[in-house]
Parts: structure tokens; C-alpha cells; sequence
């Protein structure tokens, strides 16, 4: 018998933190670059999330 996590996978999208920018604002009166770096910390978090989350994963 299967458990229910050998049959779940978790799928992450995700825009890139380029569009994220253009897309958000987030941190008003910040230079694009600053939010660029924040968007990128937020997706590398929710990666290593995944990762270690024991489903199967994909990014």
C-alpha cells in the first residue's frame, strides 16, 4: 500500500525576482536592486522548504 505522500509532489512557480519587481512593490522608497535581493531571499527560502518538505519536488 501507497502512502499519501509517495503519490503528492509539490510544485513551486514562481516568477523571477526581475518580474516580481515589476509586478510588487513591496518595499516602497527602495532601490530596484534591494528588492531584487529581497525577492530572491524569499524564493531561495521557499526552495529550501520544498527540499526538505520529504515530497517529491520541482522548481
Amino acid at each position: 500500500m501507497l502512502s499519501s505522500t509517495e503519490n503528492t509532489a509539490l510544485l513551486l512557480f514562481t516568477r523571477t525576482p526581475q518580474e516580481e519587481v515589476l509586478h510588487k512593490n513591496l518595499i516602497e522608497k527602495q532601490k530596484v536592486s534591494a528588492q531584487k535581493q529581497f525577492f530572491h531571499k524569499l524564493m531561495e527560502h521557499a526552495r529550501k522548504l520544498g527540499q526538505n518538505s520529504g515530497l517529491s519536488f520541482s522548481w
